[in-house]
C-alpha cells in the first residue's frame, strides 16, 4: 500500500451527549484523512473535542448517552469497513488488531495486579490465537523493541515497580503489539518530564517508521507538533477550525484561535509577557449559536459571526479554515515573546 493512500478516513462525523434528556452536540462535523506512514497532528486546548475524537473512533465513549454519526472508513488488507458502523463484538475484533491507542497515563491505564508480560501477552493471545509460551515471547521481543533494559525481569514487573517513561513504553508495546495499521496516541508525553518526553517521541517515530502505520497524534503541546507530524489538525469546541500541512500551518495560520495557539508558544530570551488567549472554551450546553471562536475573537463581527457556523474554505491547496472573515483579517504577526 502506498504511503499516499489512506488508512483511515474521516467524513463528518458527529457525537451527541444526552444531558437533562436531550442531546447535546459533543463533535460537529469532523472530517479528516490519515495515509499509511503518515502522522496526523490533532491539537487544540483542553475542552475542544481531541479525545472524545479519538474514544468516538475506538468506540469507547460508553453505549449509555453517547450517538455517534458519519462515517470513519478504516481501510484494511481485506477490504475497507466504516467503524462507526460495527457492532461491540466487531470492534472487540478490529480494536487492537488493526487499531490501537496509547492513552493519556499509562498509570490509571495499565492493571495494578497484573505484570507487564501479562498484560502485554492478552492482546496477542485473543487476536493472534496464540499458546501463552509464544505470546511470552512476542511480549519480549516487543518490550525490547521499545528499548527497555533487561526484558525478561521487565515482564515480571507490576506496573508501579516502573517509572512514568517505563509505563509509557508498556503501553506503546501493547499497542504494537498486533502491528496495527493506526496507532492513536493521546498526549502520550503529557504527564513525562522533558527529557523522557523526547525519548518517546524518538521511540514512535522510529516504531512508525518501521511498522509504516498511519498515526493521529493527539496533544495541547504544539512544540512537540514539528517533531512527529507532517499535517495538523487545529480543533476548537467539537470542530476542526484549521487543517493542513504543519509547516504551511504554522507559518501562516489562517484561523484567529490558530494564530492565538501560536501566539501562545514562548519562544527565545525576550522579556516581554507571554501573549495568552482571553476566555476559554465553552461548555458543550452552553456554545454559540454562530461562529464557536466568536465570543473570543477580535476580529469577529456581530450579525456576521454570531448566526450560523461558518464553513470550512480553501486557503492553499490542502489548506483549509472554518473563518467567514478570512480575507479581512491582517496579516499574521507573531508575538514580541517569539522573537528571539
Amino acid at each position: 500500500m502506498s504511503e499516499h493512500e489512506p488508512v483511515l478516513s474521516v467524513q463528518d462525523l458527529r457525537v451527541d451527549f444526552s444531558i437533562g434528556g436531550a442531546f447535546v452536540p459533543a463533535l460537529e462535523g469532523v472530517s479528516f484523512d490519515v495515509a499509511r506512514g503518515e502522522t496526523l497532528a490533532v491539537v487544540g486546548e483542553s475542552g475542544s473535542g481531541k479525545t472524545i475524537t479519538s474514544l468516538a473512533l475506538m468506540n469507547l465513549l460508553g453505549a449509555r448517552g453517547a450517538r455517534r454519526q458519519g462515517r470513519a472508513i478504516l481501510h484494511r488488507a481485506s477490504g475497507p469497513v466504516d467503524l462507526l458502523a460495527q457492532s461491540e463484538r466487531a470492534m472487540c475484533d478490529i480494536r487492537g488488531a488493526e487499531i490501537a491507542m496509547i492513552f493519556q497515563e499509562p498509570m490509571t491505564s495499565l492493571n495494578p495486579v497484573q505484570t507487564v508480560g501479562d498484560q502485554i501477552c492478552e492482546a496477542i493471545i485473543l487476536h493472534e490465537k496464540c499458546k501463552r509460551k509464544e505470546a511470552l515471547e512476542r511480549a519480549g521481543d516487543l518490550v525490547a523493541l521499545v528499548r527497555m533494559p533487561d526484558p525478561k525481569r521487565q515482564l515480571r514487573a507490576y506496573p508501579h515497580q516502573l517509572s512514568g517513561g517505563m509505563r509509557q513504553r508498556v503501553m506503546i508495546a501493547m499497542a504494537l503489539s498486533c502491528s496495527p495499521r493506526l496507532l492513536i496516541a493521546d498526549e502520550p508525553t503529557t504527564a513525562l518530564d522533558v527529557t523522557i518526553q523526547a525519548q518517546i517521541l524518538w521511540l514512535l517515530r522510529e516504531l512508525q517508521e518501521k511498522l509504516d502505520m498511519g498515526m493521529i497524534f493527539v496533544t495541547h503541546d504544539l512544540g512537540v507538533v514539528n517533531q512527529v507530524a507532517s499535517r495538523v489538525c487545529v480543533m476548537y469546541s467539537g470542530q476542526i477550525v484549521e487543517q493542513g500541512p504543519v509547516r504551511q500551518v504554522f507559518d501562516t495560520p489562517s484561523h484567529p484561535y490558530t494564530r492565538g495557539l501560536i501566539r501562545s508558544i514562548p519562544r527565545g530570551r525576550s522579556a516581554a509577557r507571554l501573549y495568552a488567549l482571553p476566555g476559554r472554551v465553552p461548555p458543550i450546553a452552553a456554545r454559540p449559536r454562530g461562529c464557536l471562536f466568536a465570543p473570543r475573537c477580535q476580529h469577529a463581527l456581530d450579525g456576521l459571526c454570531t448566526t450560523e457556523r461558518p464553513a470550512p474554505v480553501e486557503v492553499a491547496p490542502g489548506h483549509a479554515a472554518r473563518c467567514k472573515r478570512l480575507d479581512h483579517l491582517p496579516a499574521f504577526e507573531r508575538a514580541p515573546a517569539d522573537v528571539a
